[in-house]
């Protein structure tokens, strides 16, 4: 293998979390189960807004406003921190930057399918508001 220094940036993501991983596990540490994110949304009267902490690929906002009970829900990605991209679950076969980053920016991958989830819990979150 040669040096890790003349990776691209996203083989070098890979690279250092696999390492990472490789490290807690010859040092008898447990892997994390899971991921956790706080999720937030704010609804006054007919509009709803949803800080996303991913930058969330627009049809993701798009399938959020088609499952919002409000008339009008404004997504806004990169807020409430930030994780990494989130692309829909269909472009991941494509590969590119924003995969790339959406598989190596946590510890363990996200599932596949978290756009669906994502808009799933916000959605369960909008419900529960009273209107």
């Amino acid at each position: 293998m040669g040096n890790p220094d003349d990776l691209y940036i996203t083989d070098l993501r890979l690279y250092k979390k696999l390492g990472k991983i490789k490290e807690m596990l010859l040092s008898g540490e447990t892997l994390p189960k899971g991921v956790t994110h706080r999720q937030t949304v704010i609804a006054v009267g007919d509009l709803a807004i949803v800080p996303v902490c991913f930058e969330a690929f627009t049809e993701i906002a798009m399938n959020l406003r088609a499952k919002s009970p409000y008339k009008q829900t404004i997504a806004m990605g990169i807020t409430s921190g930030t994780r990494s991209y989130l692309p829909t679950e269909e472009e991941l076969p494509y590969g590119g930057y924003e995969v790339t980053m959406f598989r190596t920016s946590a510890l363990l991958s996200y599932a596949d399918n978290l756009d669906k989830i994502v808009v799933d819990e916000y959605v369960k979150l909008l419900n529960k508001l009273e209107k």
